[in-house]
């Protein structure tokens, strides 16, 4: 899920649906739709699009390319099929870009916005198994694939956070996960100027793999929540602004613990919407999420210049495949139904 700036609504590809199989082992039956997000309202686009869409996949890497106003979509696994080929979308339209050299095939990679434009993709697996796992970092810039050379690069993973804070000048990443090492990171990242630092922040979130972080200007921060860490799922919210490191951010609401979530920041809205996800505590059991949630910020009280910030609900959200017990212990969870967004009530609402 990624904010088209171009087309002005957050867009939404592919996935593992409900009936998708086990998300532990990469085994879902991916889907291949194509949803656009405006307003709390979401629209399924697949059949009003003009000419074919990429095939089916989950765990791809999306980025907005601010070059050439295109969303840039790379890789992911269907399950069976790792994936390098590449696509573009805009105005409606799905087009497969042939570069003359690529990464290679890879599923969960990180990938944002880059600090000179175009878009930046670092490591990534090629194994259900997790036995092949990359740490190259590339940038699509005017349609076209480019391996940098850096002097130092973080260690190979997948599933990690990353994202580009335009307040900062560089794309931040957290986390991720490689068998081999083995397990969840919890160092932090960033890459500005062709070059990658590891930072030292005095707090830091806990190890994990498959969380979400969109910039936040409201916030001047990277906010960033979900993640796992073995049968350990995390709903917790953090911020990382530049100046004071991670902070934990209490919110009155929390979305629900998971995984392979997406989180994106609309400037239509001003706010940061997140859908999806994966609750699981036990393998292979797993409950597949439709909730839609809005990070927004809330001044309290309301005449006060202080701002503080929280999870808000939006659609129909269900548990999809089975009941979990005390899922929600992290927060007090508001559901509320699908309004057209003219009739979504003031305030915190958009």
């Amino acid at each position: 899920m990624v904010y088209d700036g171009a087309d002005g609504y957050t867009l939404l590809f592919g996935g593992c649906p409900s009936w998708g199989g086990d998300y532990w082992t990469h085994q879902c039956t991916a889907v291949g739709d194509t949803w656009e997000l405006t307003n709390g309202l979401w629209t399924n686009l697949t059949l009003s699009l003009s000419g074919p869409s990429p095939p089916a996949r989950f765990d791809a890497g999306i980025a907005y390319d601010s070059v050439d106003h295109v969303v840039v979509l790379f890789g992911g696994i269907d399950g069976a099929t790792v994936y390098h080929d590449t696509w573009t979308y805009a105005g409606g339209r799905w087009t497969q870009v042939h570069p003359s050299s690529s990464p290679s095939a890879r599923f969960a990679p990180g990938m944002a916005a880059a600090e000179a434009g175009g878009v930046l993709l670092f490591g990534g697996a090629n194994s259900t198994l997790n036995s092949i796992v990359y740490n190259d970092t590339w940038s699509y810039v005017g349609g076209a694939w480019s391996q940098l050379s850096t002097r130092s690069a973080p260690a190979q993973r997948f599933s990690m956070a990353l994202d580009y804070d335009p307040a900062g000048a560089f794309d931040l990443m957290y986390g991720g996960w490689n068998a081999t090492t083995p397990g969840s990171f919890s160092d932090t990242w960033i890459f500005a100027d062709g070059a990658w630092t590891e930072l030292f922040p005095r707090s830091s979130p806990p190890a994990e793999n498959y969380p979400t972080m969109a910039f936040d200007p409201r916030a001047d921060a990277m906010i960033m929540t979900g993640g796992h860490t073995g049968y350990n799922v995390y709903a917790a919210t953090w911020a990382y602004n530049v100046s004071t490191g991670w902070a934990f951010v209490s919110t009155p609401t929390t979305p629900i613990p998971s995984w392979g979530l997406s989180l994106s920041y609309d400037p239509s809205t001003g706010g940061v919407w997140l859908f999806g996800g994966y609750y699981a505590t036990v393998a292979p059991y797993g409950v597949y999420l439709n909730f839609t949630w809005e990070f927004v910020s809330v001044s309290s009280p309301p005449s006060s210049s202080s701002t503080s910030f929280s999870w808000l609900t939006f659609g129909e959200g269900a548990l999809a495949g089975a009941a979990v017990a005390g899922a929600v212990a992290a927060g007090v969870f508001l559901t509320r139904p699908k309004r057209p967004p003219s009739t979504v009530p003031p305030g915190p609402w958009k």
